[in-house]
């Protein structure tokens, strides 16, 4: 649950950064996000997931909404607001999760 989490950071993170809700004082390596940003947000939603210890969830309807944000979230920052780099990692991160998520939900015997 926390690695989903994590990859929409890379779409989020973004968007508000360049509404100017996240102000720094130095950019990072991230198209001016620092680094720690994402471990944080790492660290955090590891513990959450550890504490909370979600079991049985309808897999296939969370499968289609993360798909659902992955796609439109990448035709957003790519066409709409001008940001490349950041829809292809987003596509890429976010991309990985949904093929695994798949491959979980379709392996013989689910």
């Amino acid at each position: 649950m926390f690695d989903i989490h994590h990859g929409y950071y890379q779409y989020r993170s973004i968007k508000i950064g360049r509404l100017g809700f996240l102000a720094r004082d130095a950019p990072g390596l991230y198209f001016g996000i620092p680094l720690t940003n994402f471990l944080g947000w790492l660290a955090v939603s590891a513990l959450i997931t550890l504490l909370i210890g979600p079991r049985g969830l309808p897999a296939a309807p969370l499968a289609f909404v993360y798909a659902a944000t992955w796609l439109l979230q990448t035709i957003g920052l790519g066409l709409f607001w001008g940001q490349p780099g950041p829809a292809l990692f987003g596509f890429t991160g976010m991309g990985a999760a949904v093929l695994l998520v798949v491959l979980r939900i379709r392996r013989p015997g689910k």
